[in-house]
């Protein structure tokens, strides 16, 4: 894919390649086990919690997990 954004600061330094990191791809898989885990829930342990985190900002200077980590997010 070519990077219709070269006012970005992310842009890519690669010509013809773009910067794609996933995040729509992420949240579709979190989303898309809601429905499995509604569908299967007596098979996980009743004394169990499922948390579905999504990390926001991996690429900037202080990352995601770090933020969610302090936040108390686990």
């Amino acid at each position: 894919m070519i990077e219709e954004n070269p006012h970005l600061p992310y842009e890519s330094k690669n010509k013809g390649a773009a910067h794609m990191c996933g995040h729509d791809g992420h949240m579709a898989c979190l989303l898309s086990f809601v429905p499995f885990y509604l569908q299967n829930r007596e098979q996980f342990p009743s004394d169990s919690t499922v948390r579905l985190l999504f990390q926001p900002s991996e690429e900037g200077p202080v990352h995601g997990a770090q933020l969610m980590i302090d936040a108390g997010c686990l």
